[in-house]
């Protein structure tokens, strides 16, 4: 069939898309806290628990923050024993990671998590764990074990009694079979999900079921019955509202009424459909819609709508630079051309469809590549729990060895003050507090080594934080340079207007320097906190340097490149070149020393 392939990968996505929301609503209400005050917090349970509820408030906002949070929450719990902020940290360093479409590195951290909650049983967790393992096998296409995983979630949904995630795993096991083309299989599940949904009176999640159900029927050919469940889903969701139910509705029908052969059907529901994703601004949706109105017109005998229609859909991918969806577009175009015995057209589209699969299947591997120099990152990670495991082991070992130690030499001291009289047995007394003294020496002077690596440790996070910071400066500046670009070329559409295009240029003026001010102070004030003594450093070597040459060389510090710098800055790159060869010839750099080398060590 035409359109069965694209089902097919539609509803998957749907599917899981859905199990994720069900699940968040109900495992997941995170409260908004200030991180201003996390610093000054304890290093104990609570500063963990605030650390995974920041990781858990950015796990789909912000992936770097929240792999930041989670990986210190990690580290302080093994540092405290502490097994419930392990165990949290390293389930939501998976969800974190398939946010991140990392699906690998995702179950790793799950894995770890798995253990631990088996030993204690913990079912809660555990269902979350399956459901989150059954989403990530399912979109790489191991559907034999998201099977095994969503059975697990259906078990013990029953066993805790959650009847949110009961109807989200029979869902779920529906779909399973769906996109295995097993739609028989599919349907007994669907249904008694469906009955789930009445009874917990859940509205929104009846009409996702009964489109899934609609799903089921249309791959078994019996459009009637998938008609039916299609214009039950979508009578709800026109009673509950929202654009995008509604729009995704319009689109199942739309398709339907193609393989239904009832043109102009399709055309009136494909039609709505997009003028929905329009007022979403939903691009992709939109383009989708756009190619099957597309197929609805060439088969009504409109083929030059049709190829209009699907060029337009062709430009709006590309314009988005979504490989998949472009090579969507071209198989579209070379199907409607065929249709129309147009071969060599149809032809042509097939190739530049063949040409950008190939591609794809390139980039794969090299996602490949960048996984593996991923996990080796974790396995990293991992040595260095250990390590702090280790520690924390023989840290314990040594307070119980010095509480021995003065048990013992409070002993002494007791005998010393009853064997006063008897000298040799002084001596010998005296003789062994030496040595006791001697060992608390060393081993405080142990305890100063460990708590100097705490604080190297705490220094290299502040160093990621500052240069996490930059690169926040870096996005935003990119970001209002767009706007200023924009803003230039209205004022540009403005010339005749000298009133209006001044007005533009003294707000582009404003707005640049608010922006330079603004992201310069607040990136100083962390820069000095961490770096107290760099600026010090630097105008003892060279007093004679300028503002902004002390700017470059902070900057030069973290080892940014000359865009990034470029970019934070305001500054063009030949600008900057030219401030790096001044502070080389000021700092008295020879030709061979590197400038940010010299930088970093002060």
């Amino acid at each position: 069939m035409v359109t069965e392939k694209f089902s097919l990968k539609a509803f998957g996505c749907f599917s899981i898309v859905f199990l994720l929301l069900s699940y968040t609503y109900a495992f997941s209400q995170v409260a908004a806290f200030e991180e201003n005050d996390l610093q000054l917090m304890p290093e104990d349970t609570a500063k963990v628990n605030r650390l995974i509820t920041l990781g858990r408030q950015y796990c789909s906002k912000d992936n770097q923050k929240a792999v930041i949070y989670l990986n210190d929450a990690i580290v302080l719990s093994t540092l405290l024993n502490y097994e419930k902020g392990i165990v949290s940290g390293y389930l939501w360093l998976g969800r974190v990671y398939y946010y991140k479409d990392e699906y690998e590195l995702a179950k790793t951290f799950l894995n770890k998590a798995k253990v631990l909650l088996e030993e204690n049983r913990d079912d809660e967790n555990l269902l979350f764990y399956h459901f989150a393992v059954a989403s990530i096998n399912q979109l790489t296409g191991d559907y034999i074990t998201a099977m095994k995983n969503t059975q697990e979630v259906i078990r013990l949904s029953k066993a805790t009694g959650d009847q949110l995630m009961l109807s989200a795993g029979l869902h779920g096991f529906g779909g399973l079979h769906i996109l295995r083309k097993q739609p028989e299989m599919a349907i007994p599940y669907l249904k008694e999900s469906l009955a789930v949904k009445i009874r917990i009176d859940d509205i929104a999640g009846q009409a996702n079921v009964l489109s899934s159900i609609g799903n089921a029927y249309k791959l078994m050919g019996q459009y009637d019955s998938s008609l039916f469940y299609y214009n039950k889903s979508y009578e709800i969701r026109q009673k509950l509202g929202g654009k995008r139910r509604l729009a995704n509705s319009l689109g199942d029908l739309g398709s339907l009424y193609i393989e239904m052969k009832r043109y102009d059907d399709a055309v009136e529901a494909l039609e709505k459909s997009m003028v929905y994703y329009g007022k979403l601004n939903e691009k992709t949706g939109l383009c989708m819609s756009k190619l099957y109105l597309a197929m609805a017109l060439n088969f009504k005998g409109d083929s030059v709508a049709a190829r209009q229609l699907a060029r337009e859909a062709l430009a709006s991918a590309q314009a988005m630079q979504n490989s998949s969806l472009e090579s969507e577009c071209y198989k579209f175009l070379s199907q409607i051309t065929a249709y129309n015995r147009n071969f060599k057209n149809a032809y042509k589209y097939a190739l530049l469809r063949k040409a950008i699969d190939d591609s794809l299947s390139q980039a794969n591997k090299e996602e490949i590549l960048q996984e593996m120099e991923t996990k080796f990152q974790v396995q990293r990670k991992t040595d260095k729990i250990k390590l702090l495991e280790s520690n924390n082991r023989a840290q314990r070992k040594n307070i119980l060895i010095l509480s021995i130690s003065i048990a013992a030499l409070i002993v002494i001291l007791a005998l010393v003050s009853i064997l006063f009289k008897m000298k040799q047995r002084t001596y010998a007394n005296e003789r062994k507090m030496f040595e006791q003294e001697k060992t608390i020496r060393r081993q405080k002077e142990e305890i100063a080594v460990k708590e100097k690596q705490l604080l190297e440790e705490k220094l290299e996070t502040q160093n990621r934080e500052l240069a996490s910071k930059a690169l926040e400066m870096l996005r935003i500046n990119e970001a209002i340079g767009n706007i200023l670009d924009k803003m230039e070329t209205l004022t540009a559409d403005h010339r005749k207007q000298p009133e209006m295009a001044l007005y533009l240029r003294n707000l582009v003026q404003e707005l640049e320097k608010q922006t330079h001010n603004n992201t310069w102070k607040e990136f100083e004030t962390i820069f000095k906190n961490i770096h107290n003594q760099f600026y010090q450093n630097l105008l003892s070597k060279c007093p004679e340097l300028s503002a902004t040459e002390i700017k470059i060389a902070a900057l030069l510090k973290l080892n940014l490149s000359t865009k990034e710098i470029a970019a934070i800055s305001f500054k063009s790159e030949e600008g900057i070149k030219s401030t790096r060869y001044r502070l080389r010839k000021k700092l008295g750099l020879a030709s061979d020393e590197s400038l940010v080398a010299f930088l970093m060590q002060l």
